[in-house]
């Protein structure tokens, strides 16, 4: 399979025999070190499946290390959640769709993940936590999902869990959005470093 590199623009080859089969995966980039996303399936296999709009493309190109996908319908609320993010030096993409999103997905690492539970309805946000879960751990762990409920209580551990995401902030709570942002981001943070520590002394990274 031949990759190119989104950050640098490098070109390499990977034999197909060392890629992962049914997941998604990532390698670092033998000249940048970035992390490069190589897809579990052919965009024509997407039915429905559309080009990322020139608008977005040099934001995938920046070197801008803080990313954050935002998957709202409610265009209120998603510019809420784009100025908390902003305030924390975050450059952020808004998917207007799961297809869109999961087009940003393939071509993109995130650190955050923003999504309503409703998005599309409900449907979206399934597909999208569909792909998180088949993407590779070691890469996975590296991202912080937020999810917007109406129904979860914001801080809700249980259902947090449950819902497989880092934190969940209920919409009656938005308007503070930033506070739960920082700690969310602390909290997954402090998790993983403790995490790689012990992973390092076994020898599995």
């Amino acid at each position: 399979m031949k990759i190119i590199c989104i950050a640098c623009q490098a070109k390499f080859n990977i034999a197909d025999e060392k890629i992962p089969k049914g997941k998604n995966a990532f390698i670092r980039c033998p000249k940048c070190q970035d992390k490069v996303k190589i897809p579990v399936f052919k965009k024509e296999d997407r039915a429905g499946a559309t080009a990322i709009p020139d608008i977005f493309a040099a934001s995938f190109m920046s070197d801008v290390e803080k990313k954050a996908l935002v998957c709202i319908d409610n265009d209120s609320y998603r510019e809420i959640i784009f100025r908390g993010l902003t305030k924390n030096e975050y450059q952020a993409n808004a998917a207007e769709n799961s297809i869109f999103a999961l087009e940003f997905l393939e071509i993109q690492q995130y650190n955050t993940i923003v999504i309503d539970e409703d998005f599309e309805n409900g449907v979206g946000k399934d597909k999208i936590m569909v792909e998180l879960d088949r993407m590779d751990m070691s890469f996975r762990r590296d991202i912080c999902i937020i999810l917007l409920s109406k129904l979860i209580r914001t801080g809700d551990n249980m259902n947090t869990l449950h819902s497989s995401v880092n934190k969940v902030v209920n919409y009656k709570d938005i308007n503070i959005f930033d506070n739960f942002f920082q700690s969310a981001i602390k909290e997954h943070k402090q998790f993983y470093s403790v995490y790689n520590m012990a992973m390092r002394i076994i020898g599995k990274i």
